[in-house]
């Protein structure tokens, strides 16, 4: 597979990530964006539209990204509890390689326009019903213990995931992709059993590849639509 390359859109997007990130959305100024990507004010608007474009599409991309990785997951030719555990690290891989766009994905919602305010919500309601459903699965399968209500293990779960940007900070207490994902299955132990997975080796996935040489993030990468 061909590495998807960044723009210098793209990479104007991973500033603006980082200067949202640092200053908060509402305080953060284009001039901001433009000296955290090394390029002049007017330079950036030939780049990007604005601010509120900006963060519109640093949660798209996020969003889409993560369902791009979802998808491959739930439709792969495995037991439903190993593509349990690969989500849990597909969230977790996210919220570390992509960790400043992934926290301001998920704590700048209130400030998205409405359109994408409407299409992250939607992007919400089909990864939720998608969690649930292959929760369900697990259960039929015998690897749940979950005897109550499946919709509020899913909540549950995924709450647990998508909060990782709240207390996972790489620049205070070191803490590697692997014991984040150690920490969070040991919390889901007593529900989930184990399963075999070194015979269920995980898919390949389409994750953004590219470093950001300002940062030691991935650059998330726009890409064009599965066909």
């Amino acid at each position: 597979m061909a590495q998807a390359r960044a723009s210098t859109t793209e990479l104007v997007v991973a500033a603006a990530a980082r200067v949202f990130l640092a200053k908060g959305y509402q305080a953060s100024t284009m001039a901001d964006i433009a000296r955290e990507a090394n390029i002049s004010k007017p330079t950036v608007y030939q780049y990007v539209q604005s601010k509120q474009w900006l963060l519109d599409t640093i949660v798209s991309l996020v969003s889409e990204e993560l369902e791009r990785c979802g998808q491959v997951i739930h439709t792969a030719d495995a037991p439903a509890n190993a593509r349990l555990r690969w989500l849990i690290r597909v969230h977790v891989a996210f919220a570390v390689r992509y960790r400043n766009s992934y926290r301001v994905t998920f704590s700048e919602q209130a400030a998205l326009s409405p359109a994408a305010r409407q299409e992250f919500k939607q992007w919400a309601k089909r990864t939720t019903s998608k969690f649930v459903d292959l929760l369900a699965e697990c259960r039929q399968e015998g690897t749940l213990d979950w005897p109550r209500d499946i919709e509020v293990a899913g909540n549950l779960i995924l709450s647990t995931l998508t909060s990782v940007h709240r207390w996972f900070f790489p620049d205070g207490r070191r803490m590697t992709e692997e014991l984040l994902v150690e920490y969070i299955e040991h919390l889901l132990s007593g529900v989930i059993t184990e399963s075999d997975m070194p015979s269920w080796p995980m898919p390949e996935l389409p994750m953004s590849p590219f470093e950001d040489p300002q940062g030691d993030e991935a650059v998330l990468v726009r890409r064009s639509p599965a066909r």
